[in-house]
């Protein structure tokens, strides 16, 4: 009876942890709050919106994680459609705006369980490499599913694939490193806190 009540108040607390994780999620793709600065005056922004995407997953599962993702992706291409812009525009098809979000999870889950596999003593290690996978998957699959479902946003009628090649690493490079660094900084003290409270 007891290990029954525990396992049901287990759920409870992680339908309720996902539950608050995606209305993070929204909270901060419509404020300010989900975006940094981080051009230098070169207008470069790096977003925090798959952090709570990441947490869910590295702390209630994978399926947590995938549910907090459809939700981010879900309201980017809400907003895509609600207020349309020539630079959101490819995030109407679900392939861009949904698909990639549901891979974060995933990515930031098996990467850490793997880590913890190999170092089963470094619980932040794990934590901190699931972070950059499941960061560097938001990145790598949204460019990926743009690049198929829109071309013309990286080439140019009568460019060359190089061109391409070059927006894209130069997109990784300055974003991409960006948002990974912060997912891992965050995550790793997200984390930290919420092993704490369960304790």
């Amino acid at each position: 009876m007891a290990n029954s009540v525990s396992r049901t108040h287990a759920k409870v607390r992680g339908l309720v942890i996902t539950a608050m994780l995606a209305a993070v999620s929204i909270v901060l793709a419509v404020t300010p709050l989900g975006f940094i600065n981080i051009g230098f005056g070169l207008g470069v922004s790096a977003t925090l919106m798959h952090i709570p995407v990441i947490v869910a997953a590295l702390s209630q599962g994978m399926g947590s994680g995938m549910g907090v993702g459809l939700v981010f992706g879900a309201y980017s291409c809400y907003s895509a459609f609600t207020t349309p812009t020539p630079a959101n525009a490819v995030f109407q098809n679900p392939l861009v705006s949904i698909l990639p979000r549901l891979l974060i999870g995933p990515a930031a889950y098996f990467s850490c369980r793997l880590m913890m596999r190999l170092f089963p003593q470094r619980k932040k290690l794990a934590w901190g490499v699931g972070a950059a996978a499941g960061s560097l998957a938001n990145t790598v699959f949204v460019v990926l599913a743009m690049l198929i479902v829109q071309p013309s946003i990286f080439i140019g009628e009568g460019e060359s694939a190089l061109v391409a090649l070059k927006a894209i690493g130069v997109l990784i490079a300055t974003n991409g490193v960006a948002e990974c660094v912060i997912a891992v900084i965050l995550v790793m003290a997200l984390m930290g806190a919420l092993s704490r409270v369960k304790k």
